[in-house]
């Protein structure tokens, strides 16, 4: 059940943080580049915050918000959707690859430096 609850946790927190960067990049002067990506923050933050072993559910939440968001700014074009949900985790799994050479996982933000 926490599994479960994780996934849909993390799915919506992506979608919330996608449609206020998309809301954010809408402000912007008209162009195709997106600067601000807050979801991308989140897959990182939630991988680096818990051990390996645990980072199935939260992952399978950022390919369910990822798809859904693009699903629904695209309106149904699948290879997009997949690509970009495909994007998004390796993305933020690639970081907390790095992360976890720099630091052990889970991180701990025990003392400033």
């Amino acid at each position: 059940m926490q599994k479960l609850v994780t996934v849909v946790l993390t799915t919506i927190a992506y979608l919330a943080l996608a449609w206020v960067s998309a809301d954010i990049a809408s402000t912007e002067v008209a162009s195709d580049a997106w600067t601000v990506w807050l979801a991308s923050g989140l897959t990182l933050g939630i991988l680096c915050a818990r051990p390996q072993r645990e980072w199935g559910p939260p992952l399978i939440g950022v390919v369910l918000g990822a798809a859904l968001f693009e699903l629904l700014l695209q309106k149904g074009k699948v290879m997009n959707v997949v690509g970009y949900a495909a994007i998004e985790v390796l993305a933020g799994t690639a970081g907390a690859f790095v992360a976890s050479r720099l630091a052990p996982i889970p991180l701990r933000l025990r003392e400033p430096h």
